[in-house]
């Protein structure tokens, strides 16, 4: 209850400091505890509250050396159905609607990680857009 409590408040704190001046707005970004040996997905919510159509490129942050956007896809059907995981090279972000990157769907995977990742750090990660100004998001690493 206490990291709940802890998430949702840290969530609206990045919130606000995650915003740029032309509309994109991310927040609640978070990833789980992850040595460094392994990789790490991150998920958020990206609202796109301007008039004009936009995509997410791609992401950098110094706590990995590779970050890719990836999207779980279901394959085959019935007894034969799996899931992969497959790269993204663009999201579309419409005018005035949100894109939410969560576990089982959109993410961002972290590869080759700089440092472990434990709960309760924090670390910057920087969203590319087709044309918005970079928008650097504070990911908190939490027990989920």
């Amino acid at each position: 209850m206490k990291n709940t409590r802890t998430f949702i408040l840290s969530a609206c704190l990045f919130a606000l400091a995650a915003c740029s001046p032309d509309g994109l707005h991310a927040y609640a970004a978070w990833t789980r505890p992850t040595p460094q040996s392994d990789i790490a997905a991150v998920y958020f919510a990206i609202h796109n509250d301007t008039r004009e159509d936009d995509a997410l490129l791609g992401a950098s942050t110094d706590a990995a050396r590779v970050a890719e956007m990836h999207e779980n896809m279901s394959i085959g059907s019935g007894e034969s159905e799996s899931t992969m995981m497959m790269p993204v090279g663009r999201v579309e972000l419409p005018a005035g609607h949100e894109v939410v990157f969560e576990p089982g769907g959109l993410h961002l995977m972290l590869i080759d990680l700089t440092k472990d990742l434990v709960a309760g750090d924090h670390f910057s990660l920087v969203l590319h857009f087709e044309h918005g100004a970079d928008l650097e998001v504070e990911v908190t690493v939490m027990d989920q």
